[in-house]
């Protein structure tokens, strides 16, 4: 006689629980998926190496306890230090939180760390942390010849401005066109 692997589970659970064995595994992920508040977080930014500008954007929802959030208990971290909440878009509609930030000053070069928090109804607090390194290439701009200009000398006086997104940080270049390096008019 074949007995099914169905009835074999179900009759091995049955003759634990006659032991006296308490089951406890078959629970044991719901219960610790519930221990968080939010158990969906999506849409994070920035992560990895990113240039500067990139705004910092977070969403979660909640998924087991489905306990409203509590609006005024939603923060978001750059580098430890809270985000003023007047500065930043915060959106709490019962289970779902999303938060945007667009950093003024943007953020300097380097390693920043990152971390949203939300609590419930019922108290329980959600965090979430990430990191993400800018790393930003200078800013150019041409400063003469003017933007649109025709130049038809054969060694135009060309200026360009270069600058770093880390404070303090600008310099000049200057530089002409050596005869011979280029045919017909010079475009801005």
């Amino acid at each position: 006689m074949r007995i099914s692997p169905l009835f074999r589970r179900v009759r091995g659970w049955r003759a634990a629980m006659l032991a006296g064995i308490l089951v406890t595994s078959l629970f044991a992920g719901a219960a610790a998926a519930s221990a968080a508040t939010v158990t969906y977080w999506t849409g994070v930014q920035p992560t990895g190496n990113v240039s500067t500008g990139i705004p910092v954007t977070i969403q979660g929802r909640s998924g087991f306890d489905g306990k409203p959030f509590v609006s005024a208990s939603a923060k978001l971290y750059i580098d430890d230090v809270e985000v003023p909440r007047k500065s930043m878009t915060v959106a709490v509609q019962s289970t779902r939180v999303y938060f945007y930030y667009k950093p003024s000053p943007a953020l300097s070069d380097g390693a920043h760390t990152f971390k949203a928090t939300v609590t419930d109804t019922a108290g329980k607090i959600s965090v979430y942390q990430w990191a993400a390194t800018v790393a930003s290439p200078p800013n150019a701009s041409f400063l003469a010849p003017a933007a649109g200009a025709t130049v038809y000398t054969g060694s135009p006086y060309v200026v360009m401005s270069l600058a770093d997104n880390t404070p303090g940080t600008a310099f000049a270049v200057a530089g002409e066109v050596h005869a011979g390096s280029s045919t017909g008019p010079v475009v801005a």
